[in-house]
């Protein structure tokens, strides 16, 4: 065994030893999914997996607004899950929401009540991160695919459509047409009419149509490509088709329906809901919105002109599973396109708006270094803040695209808007929130994105935004004449209500002239002098 060979496997002991059971809920509009998982190489052993039905959670979705009696509705199921995990001996919990909390105007506010209450990790995802999720948990779940496939994803509160092979997403969106939210929407009052089916039917395909279409663009072919189905909603309809047939079945995983019999199966259903009866087989929250998540699949079948679906019992929660272990080093070869790919979607980001990356490089190279060096004397932020610095860094200028004027306000909005997969929707915010004060005013209460973070947030925005404007006044020129920085205690008379003064102490590339970086730093150390209460010199070697 070589020793790189050696240092992998101790690294792999290493995480099994301090994380040998995990486990993860997946907070669904309809439904909060548990995984319990031990960590293996290559695999992982499912101690056990729990599903409670979430029927406060649906009313968020017309309101915006978790209240306070679907807070604490929520806490009580997370606890019981939690109670569950622990006997399992899960040692790390992470609770991750969807469409419901992302859609909340408190969904903030819920996040960090779970937290502060249960004392686990909780945070929400984007649309296109649950597609991605959801992506990695099929692949693992049907490792034989070959060459590009679809899948559709049936939630509560939303729908995820993708298209990809086995190394690459070549599509992947969220659109809001979740079996809860069509079913409030449409039939909110119980009653069932065939011209409000028909309704929901013509909605669902123009939503739907625009997206297959794209798909079939980028090189779906209906006769050789296979589409799949994944979450309840798919699945409770290939159990009535089994029951319609008499067919016994041990699983529906990987079984195989056709279009024509999963139309029969939407013809039942749609006339037994006119009739207001109950539909066997099915579970009775199932039963309040099968209809609706029946027509989102086959119209999205008819769309795709295909004839077959494949059920996929693994989705979101299977995917957070392999998306960790991934992360710890704990997947072979066949997963490798996916390692690291928080700052994979960073750099298609960049190479998508500007062209200046040496420039971002540079920025991100230097605030680093900064950032290292005053870790445990001006600040107290670990792995996960410096990722997030280095985004902000390699993503401030991409505003430029826009307009020179006012960039750092354009960067804030693509970053926040354009999908930065491998993050929660909170890394998001602060990464914009970060790029966003790389120049111009400071952070104030007025702002309406800073002012909605949280005080936490708020903290770490001030002090990684201050470490950033350093760091990019010192390649103000784009020339990257700076070879690096080192952060010097100066021996110097304290006032009492500063930390440690310090000095820059730079060293430059030959025959570099750096006037333009000098008047930069004298410009915008005020800002980092403030925020991180102390005082900086620059000194150039």
């Amino acid at each position: 065994m070589t020793k790189l060979e050696t240092n992998i496997k101790l690294k792999r002991d290493k995480n099994l030893i301090s994380n040998p059971v995990l486990a993860f809920i997946d907070m669904g509009t309809n439904s909060f999914h548990l995984i319990v998982f031990k960590a293996k190489y290559n695999n992982y052993e499912v101690l056990t997996t729990v599903k409670e039905f979430v029927p406060f959670f649906r009313r968020s979705l017309n309101e915006h607004f978790i209240s306070t009696q679907g807070l604490k509705a929520t806490v009580n199921t997370l606890a019981k899950l939690c109670l569950t995990a622990r006997s399992y001996g899960a040692n790390v919990i992470t609770a991750v929401a969807t469409s419901a909390v992302r859609e909340s105007k408190n969904g903030e506010e819920v996040l960090e009540t779970i937290r502060k209450t249960l004392k686990i990790d909780a945070k929400m995802i984007s649309g296109k991160e649950e597609a991605r999720l959801i992506y990695l948990g099929v692949l693992w779940n049907m490792p034989n695919l070959d060459d590009k496939f679809s899948i559709i994803d049936i939630g509560g509160g939303s729908v995820e459509l993708i298209f990809a092979d086995k190394q690459n997403i070549q599509f992947a969106e969220s659109y809001k047409l979740g079996s809860a939210r069509l079913t409030q929407s449409y039939f909110g009052d119980g009653i069932i009419k065939q011209a409000k089916i028909f309704e929901l039917h013509q909605h669902v395909k123009g939503v739907i149509e625009p997206a297959c279409n794209r798909i079939v663009k980028l090189g779906f072919n209906s006769n050789k490509n296979l589409l799949i189905g994944s979450s309840g909603s798919i699945e409770a309809i290939a159990k009535l088709n089994f029951l319609a047939k008499k067919l016994k079945f041990d699983t529906l995983n990987h079984s195989l329906h056709t279009l024509t019999e999963l139309e029969e199966v939407l013809n039942f259903i749609e006339e037994w809901s006119i009739k207001g009866k109950r539909i066997k087989g099915v579970s009775t929250e199932r039963n309040k919105t099968i209809l609706a998540g029946a027509i989102v699949a086959i119209e999205t079948m008819r769309c795709l002109n295909v004839k077959n679906i494949m059920i996929s019992q693994a989705a979101l929660r299977e995917g957070l599973t392999i998306d960790n272990l991934i992360q710890q080093n704990l997947i072979g070869d066949k997963f490798d396109s996916f390692k690291d790919f928080r700052k994979t979607s960073v750099i298609d980001l960049i190479t998508r708006y500007t062209n200046d990356f040496s420039h971002c490089q540079q920025v991100a190279n230097l605030a680093l270094q900064i950032f290292q060096q005053t870790t445990g004397k001006l600040h107290n932020f670990g792995d996960n803040e410096e990722h997030l610095l280095w985004a902000s860094a390699m993503l401030h200028d991409i505003g430029v695209l826009i307009s020179r004027n006012g960039h750092h306000k354009h960067s804030f909005h693509l970053i926040k808007y354009s999908g930065l997969l491998g993050h929660s929707e909170e890394e998001i915010n602060l990464i914009a929130n970060i790029a966003r004060y790389h120049r111009g005013s400071y952070p104030k209460e007025s702002h309406q994105f800073y002012t909605c973070l949280l005080d936490s947030q708020k903290d770490l925005v001030l002090v990684l935004s201050a470490i950033l404007r350093m760091a990019e006044a010192l390649d103000r020129s784009h020339k990257q004449l700076i070879a690096e920085i080192k952060v010097l205690p100066t021996v110097s008379k304290l006032n009492a209500n500063l930390k440690q003064n310090y000095c820059f102490y730079l060293k430059l590339k030959p025959n570099a002239i750096i006037d333009s970086e000098i008047w930069a730093f004298r410009e915008k150390r005020e800002y980092f002098e403030n925020i991180l209460k102390t005082k900086i010199e620059l000194i150039v070697e």
